[in-house]
């Protein structure tokens, strides 16, 4: 049980959390700099891409933006970014915000985000836009859609809920939309009400995570968004815990008020299957999702091609989860490939996913995988059932085996004989449904899933939201 502890907290510092989500995203942070695709300009050197979030239900693996606490400067710090070409005539916009522990919202101490800029500097005195703001000193703390005019702000839009006032490690997610007739309608998810509470940084904002109406107002004062800028921008006291109060994350944008839903991807894995790569992934949620199309490549830098032939139909609109296949037989043995999906919705707009990569074995032995692999959970974060994949090289006895965070544990979840092969999907994964070996169902937090099959052992991380 000391080796188990030992290896539960180290595995508790590792990055494991892989939900994704295709969709317009202009920046998750999840190339760890904030110098490329998109570039950044402003204040960079003020600022940092941390490993996990801190904020709220913390989020290992998130590539979240922070401002750097060992820089001394305070005051005001953005950072903008440009969206060359026409903005249409209706738009959507989705983000994440967290506070940190180490500091609460304030007048003095508030975070923002630009929706639109109409220059590069987000301090200039002749800067015009649209923005969302959080943080005051008197109540609750509200979220503010903000016009500027010359660089001056106006409340046109006050959140009718408020994250309770003094609050936090706390985060949430904030959706805005702009129909063509310049009505301006504020989205949040469910808001904080206490230390601890509210959205994880690695989930990007969506019609059905962010539901929760704060008003709607209507606002022409700007309609020609064409080359306009995107922005973030922490405004905060002296104290260097206030200075690395403020996270961002999962910034998107839709050149549509009606945005159909980011397909909430929470599995995309490669797997070699007798000489040939099967390509599985797994959607939680989808809206006016015509279908998927696969690219590889033999390099990371491309150039990728299609390799399906139809497209592979999607299932439309769904608020529940659905899985897919794809055998890519075309390979060579001792090749490394790259693949990412393609999503195309009923109006023709099409997203990408993140870039996966695998190398295929050298020597193939039919159904046999070339080594044993505990593989990532699927959903995670998930609440209440997930299911838990991996691969034997050879027969075995196995052992599943679920702990809390502090190497207790919660449920022997398996014992049995299994045969060499592959257990993906949730037709043979390990499935638990969130429950101790009592039946009683578990807390939200992180767990730790381990597998011992003969000589080979493994141990893994997982998330309950509720």
């Amino acid at each position: 049980m000391k080796i188990i502890r030992c290896v539960l907290a180290m595995l508790f510092s590792m990055v494991v959390m892989d939900t994704m989500a295709l969709g317009q995203v202009i920046d998750s942070f999840s190339d760890g700099d904030f110098t490329s695709a998109p570039t950044w300009g402003g204040d960079t050197g003020s600022w940092q891409i941390v490993t996990s979030s801190t904020s709220g239900p913390n989020a290992a693996g998130s590539e979240t933006l922070r401002l750097n606490h060992g820089i001394s400067e305070y005051g005001t710090q953005y950072l903008s970014t440009q969206r060359i070409g026409s903005w249409g005539t209706g738009q959507s916009w989705g983000f994440w915000l967290g506070r940190r522990a180490s500091s609460t919202a304030t007048d003095s101490n508030h975070s923002i985000v630009w929706l639109w800029a109409s220059e590069s500097n987000l301090e200039s005195n002749t800067v015009d836009g649209y923005r969302i703001r959080f943080g005051d000193s008197s109540g609750g703390d509200e979220i503010y859609l903000q016009r500027m005019d010359d660089g001056a702000p106006t409340d046109i839009l006050t959140s009718s809920g408020a994250v309770t006032a003094g609050l936090a490690d706390i985060a949430f997610l904030v959706r805005a939309t702009r129909t063509s007739g310049s009505v301006w309608t504020l989205y949040t998810s469910v808001l904080p009400t206490a230390n601890g509470g509210g959205a994880a940084a690695t989930e990007t904002p969506s019609v059905t995570n962010t539901s929760v109406l704060q008003g709607s107002v209507a606002d022409s004062t700007y309609t020609d968004f064409t080359d306009g800028y995107f922005g973030f921008m922490a405004v905060h006291s002296s104290s260097s815990t206030a200075r690395t109060g403020a996270e961002f994350d999962q910034l998107y944008f839709d050149t549509n008020s009606d945005a159909s839903l980011p397909v909430e991807l929470s599995t995309f894995n490669a797997t070699p299957v007798d000489g040939s790569i099967l390509l599985s992934w797994r959607t939680e949620s989808e809206v006016e999702n015509l279908g998927f199309n696969i690219y590889r490549s033999e390099s990371k830098a491309g150039p990728f091609d299609r390799i399906n032939g139809l497209l592979i139909e999607g299932a439309g609109n769904s608020a529940t989860y659905h899985e897919y296949e794809y055998t890519d037989g075309h390979v060579k043995p001792g090749q490394r490939y790259f693949y990412y999906i393609e999503d195309i919705d009923i109006r023709g707009r099409s997203d990408v996913s993140k870039v996966i990569e695998i190398l295929l074995p050298t020597v193939f032995r039919a159904g046999v995988p070339d080594r044993s692999a505990l593989l990532q959970n699927f959903p995670n974060p998930f609440n209440p059932e997930t299911w838990i994949p991996y691969q034997l090289a050879k027969s075995a006895a196995v052992r599943v085996r679920i702990y809390d965070a502090t190497g207790r544990l919660i449920r022997m979840l398996f014992a049995g004989t299994k045969e060499v092969g592959y257990y993906l999907t949730n037709r043979d994964a390990i499935y638990w449904d969130g429950r101790d070996d009592f039946g009683s169902v578990v807390a939200s937090g992180i767990y730790l899933y381990e597998i011992l099959a003969g000589d080979f052992s493994a141990v893994k991380r997982m998330a309950i939201l509720k």
